[in-house]
């Protein structure tokens, strides 16, 4: 199986952002990406009186059309960015203290990748190309997809416990720190050597 990999990034762990706990969500707003997902989450954390910031970028959809899917005491916090270069990804991650991909289909996503070279707290699903790269509380965090109640549980163990962040963002920058392009781009060209060799 041919690996992806991540581009190079400044970013660690250790470079929590000191603003509002914030949840990035790096990717188009559709079906497939668990939307429905991450509003119920945010709908069941309003319910707790639980205060987030959410931090929607490359959702490919308008600000406006988005924030009225979400509860009307979470709108003011959900910040969105229908599009942005590659140039600002680190700057979006950077101000993170979590990222989140609830899809219910992956292959191996590069957003989740990128997260985790960038050191973020990562909070995925648990299937397809997701439970590839993350190890259940080793070095991010799964929920069953479209369970929103347990997203939002995850998110509130993540807001309460900054060194289960660390722990978490630390483990997962460590498990791809071999994935640079030029690495698993020899990795491909020494897999194809090997299979036009027999």
């Amino acid at each position: 199986m041919f690996s992806n990999g991540v581009e190079p990034t400044s970013v660690t762990a250790a470079d929590a952002p000191s603003s509002d706990f914030t949840v990035l969500f790096l990717g188009s707003w559709l079906a497939r990406k668990g939307v429905a997902t991450l509003v119920g989450a945010a709908e069941a954390l309003a319910e707790r009186g639980t205060s987030v910031r959410w931090l929607l970028a490359g959702t490919g959809v308008d600000a406006n059309s988005i924030r009225r899917q979400f509860p009307p005491r979470q709108r003011a916090t959900v910040e969105v960015i229908p599009t942005f270069s590659p140039d600002d990804e680190e700057r979006l991650l950077r101000q993170a203290h979590v990222f989140v991909l609830p899809s219910f289909f992956e292959g191996q996503p590069l957003a989740l990748l990128q997260a985790m070279a960038a050191g973020r707290c990562c909070v995925t699903t648990d299937c397809c190309g997701q439970r590839d790269l993350i190890q259940h509380d080793h070095n991010g965090l799964l929920f069953p997809p479209g369970d929103a109640a347990g997203l939002a549980t995850l998110l509130t163990r993540c807001l309460d416990d900054s060194a289960l962040r660390l722990r978490l963002g630390t483990a997962a920058r460590e498990s791809v720190a071999t994935r640079s392009w030029p690495q698993t781009s020899a990795a491909v060209f020494d897999q194809i050597s090997r299979l036009t060799n027999h």
